[in-house]
């Protein structure tokens, strides 16, 4: 009759060993001190700093797991910045196709008093800029596009007036030069918007 031997081991471990309840023979020494082969491969893989097959794959899913999430996180965060880079925009807007120059010395009180004219409203209080100026580099010679201009007001509810008389009116003109307002987003907003715009 078969059974299962309780032995102790030369290092004070309690292991199970086969044994033979009818003639009642126990587990040789040798048998007692004798590790499963797994168990060795396990042993001298420690020793050795190496890592079982099981214990790689584990490691590896365990990997591929924390890597996932990371990338989870990281396009959680970059979403939370471009909403707080667009939020610090929301005040600005951008004028397309004015041409170069023709602000003069003094873009503030250019755009002060052109942009009432082109968006026929009256604004009380007058407008006010918190700055204003020209974006990119200066183009060469050879190019006729002019740099758009990027203004800052200071009363949000006059930005969303232009804003929505652009959207309502626009684009307007000056000198038979189409002038086009827009808001002022980040890059990766302004990437979305083109993308949905090509639908």
């Amino acid at each position: 009759m078969l059974g299962v031997w309780i032995s102790r081991t030369p290092m004070g471990r309690l292991v199970e060993m086969p044994g033979n309840f009818r003639t009642s023979n126990p587990p040789t020494v040798k048998e007692r001190v004798e590790i499963p082969r797994e168990r060795q491969d396990r042993a001298s893989l420690i020793l050795t700093g190496e890592t079982y097959p099981s214990d790689r794959i584990r490691t590896t899913h365990g990997i591929i797991r924390g890597t996932m999430s990371w990338d989870q996180d990281l396009l959680y965060l970059r979403s939370k910045l471009t909403d707080m880079e667009d939020r610090s925009r929301r005040d600005d807007i951008r004028l397309h196709g004015i041409l170069e120059n023709e602000e003069g010395s003094d873009i503030q009180a250019f755009l002060s008093s052109t942009l009432p004219k082109l968006t026929s409203l009256d604004f009380d209080p007058p407008l006010e800029f918190q700055r204003a100026h020209r974006i990119d580099p200066k183009r060469s010679g050879n190019s006729s596009r002019p740099r758009p201009i990027i203004a800052w007001l200071l009363q949000h509810n006059q930005t969303c007036q232009i804003l929505q008389a652009a959207r309502n009116h626009g684009p307007f003109q000056i000198d038979q030069h189409d002038i086009r307002i827009t808001a002022d987003y980040s890059k990766e907003t302004n990437e979305r918007r083109k993308a949905f715009l090509a639908l």
